[in-house]
C-alpha cells in the first residue's frame, strides 16, 4: 500500500509541474493521474489485479471521425501518465497496460467497446469519453465490477450513476456559461443556436446557454435540434438569416 500511495504523489507532483508549463494537456494528465492513482489505493479496484502480471486499464472515445479531437487529447494525457507510473516501477512492480478503443462518439459503438474491453480485454477500470456510451454502460459496469471514468464531463446526471461511475472533469454547465458569457462580451445578440439532440451533453449546454442569455435580457431568437448525421442545413439557415441574428 505504501509503494501505490508513493506512486500517487509522484504522479501529483509530476503532473503539477506539467500543468505549469502545459496548460491544459497538464491540467488533463494531472486529473487522470490522480484518478488512475486514486483507484488503484481503494478498495473498488480489484486487489486481486496486484497478483497480475500487468493491471489493465481501458479507454474508449472518438479517434476518428467528426467528434476526433475529443479523443485524441484525452488518450495523449492518459497515455502520459501511465507512461509516467510504469518508469516509477508501476503499482508494486506491477505495469500498467493501456488498451483503447475508437467509438467515434457513438453511443453504441461505445458500448461495443466496453464489451471488448471489460470481456475480451479484462480491463478493470475504464476511461469512458463519449457522454451517451457512459450512460449506456453504467449499471453494466456496476455488476461486472468495473470503475468507469468520464475524463471530459461532470455534472449532477453522472453523479446519479451507480457508485462505480466517477467523472473527473470540469462542470459540463460550465461549457454553457463560457459560450453565453462570450456572446454577452461580444455583443452578439439576438443569438441563434444548433444543437444535436441526440447528444446529452449538448442538451445540457444548449440549456445553459439559453438560461443565462435569458436572465441576461438578451434571450435566444432561433433554435434548431439537429440529429448528429445531419449535413443538410439549407431550412435551418435561412430561418437563421430571417431572424436576423448575429
Amino acid at each position: 500500500m505504501y509503494e501505490i500511495c508513493k506512486i500517487y504523489f509522484l504522479s501529483y507532483i509530476y503532473s503539477l509541474n506539467r500543468l505549469k508549463i502545459q496548460g491544459r494537456t497538464g491540467l488533463t494528465q494531472y486529473f487522470l493521474g490522480i484518478c488512475i492513482a486514486t483507484l488503484l489505493i481503494t478498495e473498488s479496484a480489484n486487489v486481486s489485479a496486484l497478483e497480475k502480471n500487468s493491471i489493465k486499464i481501458g479507454w474508449s472515445g472518438p479517434l476518428s471521425g467528426n467528434s476526433a479531437v475529443l479523443g485524441l487529447d484525452s488518450l495523449t494525457a492518459v497515455k502520459l501518465v501511465i507512461d509516467r507510473i510504469n518508469k516509477e516501477g508501476g503499482v508494486n512492480g506491477i505495469k500498467l497496460e493501456l488498451i483503447a478503443e475508437d467509438d467515434q462518439y457513438d453511443a453504441a459503438k461505445s458500448v461495443k467497446a466496453y464489451s471488448k474491453l471489460a470481456l475480451v480485454d479484462k480491463c478493470e477500470v475504464i476511461f469512458t469519453n463519449t457522454y451517451a456510451g457512459l450512460f449506456a454502460t453504467a449499471e453494466r459496469a456496476q455488476k461486472d465490477g468495473i470503475i468507469l471514468i468520464n475524463p471530459l464531463d461532470c455534472n449532477d446526471k453522472i453523479a446519479e450513476l451507480p457508485k462505480s461511475t466517477l467523472c473527473i472533469a470540469t462542470q459540463s454547465e460550465s461549457v454553457g456559461i463560457a459560450i453565453a458569457d462570450e456572446i454577452l462580451k461580444r455583443k452578439q445578440n439576438p443569438s441563434a443556436i444548433f444543437y444535436d439532440e441526440t447528444n446529452p451533453f449538448m442538451n445540457i449546454v444548449e440549456n445553459v446557454i439559453s438560461e443565462k442569455l435569458e436572465q441576461s435580457g438578451e434571450p435566444v431568437k432561433f433554435k434548431a435540434a439537429i440529429q448528429s448525421n445531419t449535413s443538410d442545413f439549407r431550412t435551418s439557415l435561412m430561418k437563421t438569416k430571417l431572424s436576423k441574428v448575429k
